[in-house]
């Protein structure tokens, strides 16, 4: 899924997802999140830096290990 390689990639809020993304809309966006938070892909964070608290999402072990098998599969189809 192409969350799961922007997380991969280092793209964690959001915002910066739906950025990443081309032609993601918000609602597909949260669908997304809250399917592969069910799944046990990732992780929801809430960082507080005083004034301005936002949400992060972060590859849990689990997703972690898919996502390096679906990158050894895309390895095998140059």
């Amino acid at each position: 899924t192409g969350v799961v390689a922007a997380i991969t990639e280092g793209v964690h809020r959001p915002g910066e997802l739906e950025r990443y993304i081309p032609g993601i809309s918000k609602k597909i966006l949260n669908e997304r999140l809250r399917k592969l938070r069910d799944f046990g892909l990732i992780e929801r964070r809430d960082i507080d830096y005083g004034r301005l608290p936002h949400v992060e999402y972060h590859l849990t072990s689990f997703g972690r290990k898919l996502a390096h098998l679906l990158e050894q599969i895309r390895d095998l189809n140059p």
